[in-house]
């Protein structure tokens, strides 16, 4: 079983520029309807359900993901981190507790989904989080945590598309490591940049493009992790099984 990454480098001040010339904006606008600072609403158009959607913001969430009627909100600062949301019944549920527990998190900034598979990295514990949108509602349903430190590796970011996962941290051996549960063995992939500190040594490289921000694209075959310190945007595609 073989497994590439694509790599593409793009120093994000060039992106912001490009943006910055062009006012334009193809994809749709979702509006933002204020009622109350604490009690936002987030109102869009659903082509699936084919009628416009209004769905609480909880908690000053920052990222939101949906599979069909149910909708999942990260809050960072939240005494829970999740709170799940189901358009039809009105009904709410919340998930991850604050702290450093076996079933709670600390320190989440991005939210993917996969199928109907939410994730999130805590990298306070470096602990990844599954929660299915399908069941979660369910009474006995928890959700799913992946401890990634193993190996002594200190992951900082990471994404879930089916068995595999995919991560970022402070890494001697590559940029990202793919691990897959179904074969049992992790491999380091792509070399890190040399836009930055060229001579450094990798140790240092690690942790100059260290990255808390990585997302996932809807068909599961390329990730996006971004460096804020240095303006660097990698932007890999995944090949093969």
């Amino acid at each position: 079983m073989k497994q590439h990454l694509k790599y593409t480098l793009i120093p994000a001040l060039i992106m912001l520029a490009g943006c910055h010339e062009n006012n334009e904006f193809n994809g749709n606008i979702s509006e933002l309807v204020h009622t109350n600072v604490r009690d936002v609403e987030y109102s869009y158009t659903d082509e699936t359900l084919g009628r416009s959607i209004t769905t609480p913001v909880y908690n000053n969430a920052t990222q939101m993901v949906h599979n069909d009627s149910i909708f999942l909100f990260l809050n960072p600062n939240g005494e829970y981190r999740f709170t799940a949301y189901n358009i039809n019944s009105k009904q709410t549920k919340s998930f991850v507790p604050a702290g450093y527990g076996e079933e709670e998190g600390l320190y989440y900034l991005d939210l993917n989904i996969h199928n109907t598979t939410a994730t999130a990295m805590d990298f306070g514990c470096g602990r990844l989080v599954e929660i299915d949108l399908t069941q979660c509602f369910n009474d006995e349903y928890k959700p799913i945590f992946y401890d990634l430190t193993n190996n002594e590796k200190q992951p900082l970011g990471a994404v879930k598309c089916g068995e595999k996962v995919i991560s970022t941290g402070i890494y001697t051996q590559g940029r990202y490591c793919l691990s897959d549960s179904r074969i049992g063995k992790e491999n380091y992939w792509v070399n890190y940049p040399s836009c930055v500190g060229a001579n450094l040594s990798d140790t240092l490289k690690s942790i100059l493009y260290a990255s808390n921000y990585m997302t996932l694209n809807p068909e599961g075959n390329r990730i996006v992790c971004a460096n804020i310190q240095y303006g660097c945007l990698d932007i890999c595609t995944i090949e093969g099984n």
